[in-house]
C-alpha cells in the first residue's frame, strides 16, 4: 500500500509534490508498532524500483527527500513542537540531507553544474525558439533575451541555493496543510505562523549590503550572496502573509469565497506575492492577527 501510494504519487507528475502523504499517514499511526519498521521498509523496496526502472540513483535520491519530508513532519505533529519552529527543523534537516547526496554525487560523478548549466540553456533555448514561432515575444524583447541569455542561466545557478530552499519550503508547507486537512489532526493552528521580530534587522543588513555593493563595493560572490537572502527572507514573509490572510478568511462562513481568494494569489502570484509578502512584513509593527481577535 505505501509502496504503491507513495510511487503513483511520485510518478503522477502533476501530483508528485504530495509523495510524502502515504509515509506521513502510516508513520503517525501509533496503534501498529511495526508500522514504522514496513514504513523503512516500503521506502528501500520502492528505491529498488526505481533504479531497476531508471538505472540510475537520481531518481531514487530525489524520492528520498520526500520520503524524509513525510516522516519528519510527523514527527514534528505528534511531538507539539511550536508550527514555525517544526518547520524550521524540517527544512533545515532535509536541506542537509540534500547537501549531502550533492557530495556524494559530486565525489562520485564529478562536479555537476557544467551538465546542469548546458541542460538550463538548452531549455531557454527552447522557450525562446517557441516564442520566436508564436510570436508571443516583440523582436525587442526576444533580441534581448537571445543576448542575455547566458548571463541569465549563470544568474538563476548562483541563485539556485535559494530557490531549491524555497522548493522544499512549499513542499513542506503544501503536505502539512493537506496532512492537517485529510487526516483530521488537531493542533498547530497554520494561521499563528510568525516569523521572529528581531528577523528584520537581518532584512534591513541584506538591504543595505545589497545597496552598499551595488554602488560602491561591487564584489560578484558578495551580489550572489545578498539576492539569496533576499529571497529566503521574501519566502519567511510570504509564509506570514499567508497566515495573516487565512486568519481573516478564517472568520469568512463561505469556502467558496476562501478558495476564490486563494486562487486569486495563486494565479497572479507574480504580482500578488509581493502584496502578500509586504502583508507579513508590516505584520511585524501592526500584529493583525492580534487585532482581527480583538
Amino acid at each position: 500500500m505505501i509502496v504503491l501510494g507513495g510511487l503513483a504519487l511520485y510518478g503522477s507528475g502533476l501530483f508528485v509534490i504530495f509523495t510524502p502523504l502515504p509515509f506521513f499517514y502510516f508513520w503517525q499511526k501509533k496503534d501498529l508498532s511495526y508500522n514504522r519498521g514496513w514504513v523503512l521498509a516500503s521506502f528501500l523496496i520502492s528505491g529498488l524500483l526505481l533504479f531497476f526502472f531508471y538505472h540510475t540513483l537520481l531518481p531514487v535520491a530525489y524520492y528520498s527527500l520526500f520520503f524524509l519530508i513525510g516522516i519528519l513532519l510527523a514527527e514534528v505533529l505528534f511531538k507539539n513542537l511550536e508550527i514555525g519552529k517544526g518547520f524550521l527543523l524540517v527544512l533545515g534537516a532535509v536541506f542537509l540531507w540534500s547537501l549531502l547526496l550533492l557530495a556524494v554525487f559530486w565525489y562520485w560523478s564529478g562536479n555537476p553544474i557544467p551538465e546542469f548549466r548546458a541542460s538550463l540553456l538548452s531549455l531557454v533555448e527552447q522557450v525562446l525558439s517557441l516564442n520566436q514561432k508564436k510570436s508571443s515575444l516583440s523582436g525587442e524583447e526576444l533580441l534581448f533575451m537571445t543576448q542575455y541569455k547566458e548571463v541569465f542561466v549563470d544568474r538563476l545557478i548562483r541563485t539556485t541555493p535559494s530557490l531549491f530552499l524555497v522548493s522544499l519550503a512549499t513542499v513542506i508547507w503544501v503536505n502539512l496543510v493537506m496532512a492537517r486537512r485529510f487526516f483530521r489532526l488537531s493542533g498547530h493552528d497554520l494561521t499563528s505562523w510568525k516569523v521572529n521580530d528581531k528577523a528584520v534587522w537581518g532584512l534591513i543588513f541584506i538591504g543595505i549590503l545589497y545597496f552598499a555593493n551595488a554602488y560602491s563595493i561591487r564584489i560578484g560572490w558578495l551580489t550572489d550572496g545578498v539576492i539569496n537572502g533576499l529571497v529566503l527572507y521574501g519566502m519567511l514573509y510570504f509564509m506570514q502573509g499567508m497566515a495573516v490572510v487565512a486568519s481573516f478568511l478564517g472568520r469568512r462562513p463561505s469556502s467558496l469565497f476562501r478558495m476564490a481568494v486563494y486562487l486569486v494569489i495563486f494565479l497572479f502570484v507574480q504580482t500578488v506575492g509581493f502584496m502578500v509578502i509586504g502583508l507579513g512584513l508590516f505584520d511585524i509593527w501592526f500584529d493583525f492577527r492580534k487585532v482581527r481577535k480583538g
